[in-house]
């Protein structure tokens, strides 16, 4: 019973995962798995509140579980309860000390407050955990740019990109690193390089723009910035 509403799950039918799980608890109200999964599903309409609710259920049930502490603490964060989040995420931690993703996730919550250090060595716990993860490559090389370390943010930009050519973050990240590093035809050549891989890139834009008016006038720079505002009307540096 509980298999054929995960299949559903995964299939996306949301209508018959949450009618299974349902189903499940009705039998047997106190199986933790189908209480956390119904709380996914909430989570998935929208509905973080009772996402909450079944998934502290489950929690109480198994706290041993590191996926439900994990998944408690994406609900408990997205609702702005950083400090109960951040238990969490070291609760899954302390079921699962390799949790490449409760690692990254509290080193969102650090980096949000401020906190670069603490956030550099989660980023860095779950890069050792996840090593080919282009986003956690690219998460931390971004970190270190602000830190003012360029050289190593270029190493994790180029090993990003070569497992996912096409990610944005991943490669503005290194068109910043190069210009750190002084190396600005480096730098340009990275968001033209983005620019034909993501011709909507509004990001590979933002970058150029202060790099080409540095480096080949003022003209250059006003055809990025119409590029721009075609791109993002809206956007608020145009």
């Amino acid at each position: 019973m509980l298999s054929r509403a995960v299949a559903a799950h995964q299939g996306g039918d949301l209508a018959a995962a949450e009618a299974g799980y349902r189903a499940v608890l009705q039998k047997w109200p106190k199986t933790a798995d189908a209480l956390h999964l119904l709380g996914l599903v909430a989570q998935a309409r929208g509905d973080g509140s009772r996402a909450e609710q079944l998934i502290r259920r489950a929690v109480k049930l198994s706290p041993g579980t590191a996926d439900m502490q994990f998944n408690l603490g994406l609900v408990l964060r997205e609702r702005g309860a950083t400090d109960e989040a951040e238990a969490a995420f070291a609760a899954c931690i302390a079921a699962a000390p390799g949790h490449a993703g409760a690692h990254h996730a509290l080193g969102v919550l650090r980096f949000g407050r401020g906190d670069l250090d603490g956030a550099e060595a989660c980023y860095r716990q779950a890069l050792a955990a996840s090593p080919r993860d282009p986003k956690l490559q690219a998460d931390l090389a971004f970190l270190l740019v602000e830190q003012g370390l360029p050289e190593e943010a270029t190493a994790l930009c180029r090993r990003a990109l070569q497992a996912a050519p096409q990610d944005e973050d991943a490669a503005s990240t290194l068109g910043k690193a190069l210009q750190e590093t002084g190396d600005m035809a480096g730098a340009i050549r990275a968001f033209r390089d983005l620019l034909v891989r993501r011709p909507d890139s509004v990001k590979a834009r933002m970058g150029l723009h202060p790099l080409l008016l540095e480096t080949e006038g003022a003209a250059a720079a006003i055809a990025c910035l119409d590029e721009i505002l075609a791109a993002a009307p809206g956007h608020q540096s145009a």
